[in-house]
């Protein structure tokens, strides 16, 4: 129960690796080095340097994927905004987003595996509070645009 504890914190924490660094590249702000919050959890030399060659072997995979990752939301950006619909456009431009999502869940897993052992209990708990921390901001942004939303249509609705 503790390992799979630990290694879902650190999945959420690595997650954000691949998306961190498609938003920095994108415009978007950035989560730290490769969205892993590594300043926040006191890491020791040895630990550096053994995430350091975890993530640099992974570097030339996340980099494709990021790549993938933004033509095919152009591509679904080109089918959403066509003078006509084509929902089937639509449809497969979205399926092939989802296509790479997935092969960016794949990575963050082979990292997250690998950089579990490396952390200690103290650690791992400093990750759970900044999972706890993002979902708190997450949820916020997420109720109020949803607020900013009805707010709208109650005064533009006839």
């Amino acid at each position: 129960m503790k390992k799979t504890i630990k290694i879902m914190i650190v999945t959420i924490c690595v997650s954000g690796c691949l998306l961190s660094s498609a938003m920095a590249r994108m415009g978007g702000r950035h989560g730290g080095m490769c969205g892993f919050p590594l300043w926040r959890l006191d890491l020791t030399d040895a630990q550096k340097t053994s995430i350091a060659g975890i993530l640099s072997r992974y570097e030339g995979r996340f980099e494709s994927q990021r790549i993938a990752m933004e033509a095919a939301r152009e591509e679904m950006d080109m089918a959403m905004d066509a003078e006509t619909l084509d929902e089937a456009a639509v449809r497969s431009a979205s399926q092939a987003v989802s296509e790479v999502m997935a092969e960016m869940a794949v990575l963050r897993a082979k990292v997250k595996y690998e950089i579990a052992p490396i952390l200690t209990a103290d650690q791992l708990e400093k990750l759970k509070g900044i999972k706890a921390e993002r979902e708190a901001m997450h949820h916020y942004g997420r109720g109020r645009h949803q607020e900013m939303m009805k707010t709208w249509l109650e005064a533009n609705q006839h």
